[in-house]
């Protein structure tokens, strides 16, 4: 973050630059790239203007320093926005190759390139905003120590080890044996969610998400983003396939970090396919890995989108809402509830803590806490039970409080309906299961909106 907001001023200097007309003697429009030689679509200008040319340095010094590298000679260049001349990331990538530079991604950048050509080497960096497009180069006084063959971006050494690895067959659609009545759904959208061993499979024609079930191996907490990401594409998806290529981490670390790989390989079938990995990690917690596979990159895109994320764009929240369509497709996996799969007890526990320490001091200063415990027992002949408790307060003086409730319950697809609940009034909750590996997960939900998560205890 810290990064991001350096590269947002350095930004913002060069467009104070561009603003400032008292210097336009120093701002021309140009052609090609003088570094480069590269051929620039019409309109671009060549800023040289010494404010414009430190803050883009300083933008660019931030990969070359890793690379045991500096900026000899600077050049900043400003296009018209994308959406005039559709320069992107990959045109510029394809018309430097064409002028026989070579291209190398920069792991975990993706707005940066290195490029070599006989002896010279230059690293690249792109951001696109909806004003214009800036376009830097320098040129760099040694070979950095870090560039690696050209595949996609990030994660090669570790993809050379994912492709020696023997690729899992993949199970056919069939519904999974859990000896609950509902192993699909239909959804009014076209979609349909089939419940298997280890993910629930979403689908409509081109299209097959795996939502992935929990899984302890790759949902432990990580203070490193990059090892976490790499440990689930590796654990979830890069084992049933073979000759992975244009492999890019898109992902994000934010308030609400989202895991985003895509890349093309072939399938068990031997079929080439365009793979995702999506994540986004909601503060609940409750967020799922996902698959997308899809016959090319342009189905893909065609169902949700081809904005994205660009850590370095002034419109990076934007970007990240116009994911919402994919990050939703996790509730997807929902499956209705049959009066007999509800037999047996549910339970839920929830805790949370506050502790204070003294400012002068740095001294403990105690502690509040809460924690509930909901418990729902459904028995033959349509009658529950429910036991509620909770404790809140200074820790050491907390106060209880326990409900209990008996009565009939109702059941339908989505929904039950228990009498007798508080002040003897009837409740209806919104209802429907969650498959997680060998079982289910029941989510209710009450008419004030309050969700709980209860796994079956007995």
């Amino acid at each position: 973050m810290r990064r991001y907001h350096f590269i947002l001023l350095c930004t913002f200097l060069l467009m104070l630059a561009v603003n400032h007309t008292s210097a336009q003697s120093k701002v021309a429009e140009v052609k090609q790239s003088s570094l480069t030689g590269l051929a620039l679509p019409g309109g671009s200008k060549q800023d040289k203007r010494f404010l414009s040319i430190t803050a883009a340095k300083s933008v660019l010094e931030m990969v070359s320093k890793k690379a045991g590298t500096t900026i000899k000679t600077t050049e900043v260049l400003s296009l018209l926005p994308v959406a005039a001349n559709n320069f992107n990331m990959q045109l510029l990538k394809n018309n430097l190759q064409q002028s026989g530079w070579n291209v190398t991604d920069v792991a975990g950048e993706p707005q940066y390139l290195w490029l070599q050509q006989n002896g010279k080497h230059v690293l690249l960096y792109l951001s696109n905003d909806k004003q214009q497009t800036n376009l830097y180069f320098g040129e760099v006084s040694n070979a950095p120590v870090t560039m690696q063959p050209t595949y996609g971006n990030t994660q090669q050494p570790t993809q050379t080890e994912q492709q020696q690895q023997p690729i899992q067959q993949e199970q056919t659609t069939q519904p999974a044996n859990t000896g609950y009545h509902f192993t699909s759904t239909n959804f009014d959208d076209g979609w349909t969610s089939v419940e298997q061993s280890d993910w629930v499979e979403v689908s409509k024609p081109g299209i097959k998400i795996l939502i992935h079930y929990p899984n302890q191996a790759v949902d432990a907490y990580n203070t490193d983003k990059s090892q976490s990401d790499n440990n689930a594409w590796n654990t979830l998806v890069a084992q049933r396939y073979s000759n992975i290529s244009n492999l890019f981490d898109r992902g994000i670390q934010d308030y609400q970090s989202i895991t985003f790989f895509t890349a093309d390989a072939i399938n068990a079938q031997g079929k080439l396919v365009h793979v995702v990995l999506y994540k986004k990690k909601y503060d609940t917690g409750v967020g799922r890995y996902m698959e997308i596979v899809t016959d090319d990159k342009q189905t893909f895109e065609r169902e949700f989108g081809n904005n994205y994320i660009n850590r370095s764009d002034w419109s990076y929240m934007d970007q990240i809402k116009s994911w919402d369509k994919l990050a939703n497709m996790q509730w997807r996996n929902k499956f209705a509830i049959a009066p007999t799969d509800l037999l047996g007890k549910w339970g839920a526990n929830n805790y949370a803590s506050l502790t204070y320490y003294y400012v002068s001091s740095g001294g403990y200063a105690g502690a509040t806490a809460t924690s509930t415990s909901d418990e729902f027992t459904f028995l033959s002949g349509n009658s529950y039970q429910s036991d509620h408790a909770g404790a809140s307060g200074v820790v050491g003086n907390q106060q209880f409080s326990r409900q209990a409730y008996k009565g009939n319950s109702t059941v339908t697809d989505w929904t039950i309906s228990l009498t007798n609940r508080f002040q003897n009034q009837s409740e209806t909750y919104n209802s429907y299961f969650e498959a997680v590996k060998g079982g289910r997960l029941l989510i209710i939900t009450d008419r004030l909106g309050t969700t709980l998560t209860l796994a079956k205890t007995h």
